[in-house]
């Protein structure tokens, strides 16, 4: 009973934490554009660059300027940018090679997790049909399956980070950040959570059941 309740408790918490953290998200948005608009209205044009800079791109530096330029009026119109896609040419550094493979290694471990996760789930479907409920087996499968959706939850997690690395340093942005565009779903975690506490039912519920047959 107390790790069911934990394991309730524990649900609740990440769904409060992920309503937190999306306001925090969108609050951090919001205040840092807010920054950003009042920092260049302060300037004396309204005309800002980014460099990219990658070991000087062999002694080149690339600038994306956010205006449109016209070329009758030779006026300028300030655009703004918020997202940037970038494709460079780089010499691989030792730091570089290390994150790839990396990289590499936490994707496929994500990809057995993926394989195993629908192995389980299709041995659990054939027992549940044969009637193998209120088994050991069964919840020892809704624990698995628990645990797997959570380990693939972080290993989205890492692979975020990683690229978040490889791109800090490829580039260095003048007057911009590099952020998270994106992150792992949280319906993955809390599946993954709910399918513990459905394992810890399923054990309350075989033990009760045990109970009952040494009353009789």
């Amino acid at each position: 009973m107390k790790k069911f309740n934990f394991l309730c408790t524990l649900l609740l918490g990440i769904m409060f934490v992920s309503v937190v953290y999306e306001l925090y998200s969108a609050g951090y948005s919001f205040g840092r554009g807010w920054y950003l608009a009042d920092e260049l209205i302060k300037k004396d044009t309204p005309t800002m660059e980014m460099a990219i800079n990658r070991c000087e791109l062999e002694g080149k530096k690339t600038f994306f300027p956010d205006t449109l330029a016209n070329v009758k009026t030779c006026g300028k119109v300030y655009t703004g940018r918020s997202t940037v896609m970038y494709e460079t040419l780089y010499k691989p550094t030792f730091t570089h090679s290390v994150w790839d493979i990396l990289k590499i290694i936490v994707e496929l471990v994500y990809i057995y997790v993926l394989i195993r996760l629908c192995y389980i789930f299709i041995k659990l479907i054939r027992q549940v049909n044969r009637g193998e409920i209120f088994d050991i087996s069964t919840e020892r499968k809704f624990q698995r399956l628990g645990w797997l959706m959570i380990v693939g939850y972080a290993l989205e997690w890492l692979l975020l980070f990683i690229d978040y690395s490889l791109a800090n340093i490829e580039l260095m942005l003048k007057d911009y950040d590099i952020v998270l565009g994106e992150h792992p779903s949280v319906l993955l975690l809390v599946s993954g959570v709910g399918l513990l506490i459905i394992e810890q039912i399923f054990v309350m519920a075989r033990k009760m059941r045990e109970e009952q047959e040494l009353t009789i």
